[in-house]
């Protein structure tokens, strides 16, 4: 059964996401184009391959009163896409121009230990369809970066954090553990 506080924050946020227009921050469009570029040079170059983790930071959103830095994970599928779970749709592929443009910064992050990332991405377009958990605790929803987590096979040094009476794994908790090497940040 679910607390009244997460049933209160569930009806807050579907208000909020729909009536709140993001900003862009700062970031040019020529910026966000520069930034795609890389992305797409180093599949191209193998500096990153699918199944690599990509953190963004938006300004403007109500995740950045409590879950720091970094506010959203995907999961690198192709040069073209990627997957994630968004409050718009649930989990969902997104093209990658797409996906960019509406972010100001990125990090691109990958195990430092072994993974089949042919699995991880056969077991995260597995969860496509789901809907978004917005309480971070419903067993047949899911958030972002649960579904990195969750896509990896829940392994032990990608532990949850217990944080509003549930345990949560934050794209920050992600960007902080020390199993994932940082491959490019902006």
């Amino acid at each position: 059964m679910r607390s009244k506080f997460l049933i209160f924050v569930e009806k807050i946020s579907k208000f909020i996401s729909k009536i709140y227009i993001p900003s862009y921050g700062k970031k040019s469009t020529r910026e966000r184009y520069y930034t795609l570029l890389q992305l797409q040079i180093g599949l191209q170059t193998g500096e990153f391959m699918e199944g690599d983790l990509i953190l963004t930071k938006t300004k403007g959103w109500l995740s950045n009163l409590f879950l720091g830095k970094w506010t959203h994970a995907a999961i690198l599928i192709d040069e073209d896409a990627v997957i994630e779970a968004v409050t718009d749709g649930g989990v969902k592929e997104t093209p990658l121009i797409q996906f960019i443009m509406g972010k100001d910064h990125i990090c691109v992050m990958r195990p430092k230990l072994r993974y089949n990332k042919d699995t991880m991405i056969e077991q995260a377009r597995r969860y496509k369809g789901l809907d978004y958990d917005w309480t971070f605790s419903d067993g047949n929803k899911i958030y972002c970066s649960e579904l990195y987590r969750l896509s990896l096979g829940k392994p032990k040094w990608l532990p949850t954090i217990r944080r509003f009476g549930s345990n949560t794994l934050a794209p920050t908790d992600l960007r902080k553990n020390e199993n994932l090497k940082v491959l490019l940040e902006t």
